[in-house]
């Protein structure tokens, strides 16, 4: 009788700086972001990634001299400010980004892997 072990699917990877990078509007002090990204444990750097997908609307309205540049971004927790009310939908279906605990591991959601896809042109 041949065993053969049933090896559970490997998890999603978790986001990278990569994904973070690719993101953020302003690309300036790298070297510091990912310093600061370093920092930063597995729910946080997953946190941080969806918040800079919500944000990047924003950013994408603004000014390039208003917005923050990412390392102070990602050291001040800036993805778990409130977004403006201009960038909120109206639609009942669209909630404002809100800060959540997350657990130690979560999967990244799909309109945030579908737009580091499209970003990165391989969509």
């Amino acid at each position: 009788m041949n065993v053969v072990p049933i090896t559970p699917p490997d998890p999603e990877p978790l986001p990278s700086f990569d994904d973070l990078w690719t993101l953020v509007v302003k690309k300036c002090r790298k070297y510091e972001t990912r310093l600061e990204w370093n920092k930063l444990d597995e729910a946080e750097r997953l946190a941080a990634v969806i918040g800079a997908a919500s944000w990047r609307r924003v950013w994408l309205r603004m000014e390039q001299q208003y917005i923050v540049d990412p390392c102070r971004w990602l050291k001040y927790r800036r993805w778990e400010d409130e977004l403006p009310a201009a960038a909120t939908s109206t639609h009942a279906s669209h909630q404002p980004a809100v800060a959540t605990p997350l657990p130690a591991r979560t999967a990244m959601p799909d309109g945030v892997r579908q737009m580091l896809a499209k970003l990165r042109g391989k969509a």
